[in-house]
């Protein structure tokens, strides 16, 4: 993300400083259906980190820069959906809520 913002910069392209466009298009791991066990601790893990926080604190260390300085929490949201995502993608989502977390905002702040 960072590089694309420097492209953009190098080009004088503007950045709209009060909407934020989300599109939802999830990063996904595919693994061979051959290796089960391979799978299921791919699943447990990445729960584990959700659900700790853990994997929150990853991605602030790589974005926080970028939501400081382009003030993101504070834009209006407006989210493009997907319609094509799976059902169990969608539920994915729905589960953890991988969308501009509130704790985003808190160390924003």
């Amino acid at each position: 993300m960072q590089k694309e913002i420097l492209i953009f910069e190098k080009l004088s392209i503007l950045i709209e400083d009060h909407i934020l466009i989300m599109y939802e298009l999830p990063s996904l791991v595919f693994v061979s259906p051959h290796k089960p066990k391979l799978k299921e601790r791919i699943e447990k893990g990445m729960s584990r980190l959700i659900d700790s926080g853990e994997f929150f604190n990853i991605f602030w260390d790589h974005f926080k820069d970028v939501f400081s300085k382009y003030n993101v929490v504070d834009r209006e949201v407006i989210i493009l959906h997907n319609k094509r995502l799976s059902k169990p993608v969608r539920n994915m989502i729905k589960k953890h809520g991988l969308w501009l977390p509130d704790e985003v905002k808190k160390l924003v702040r």
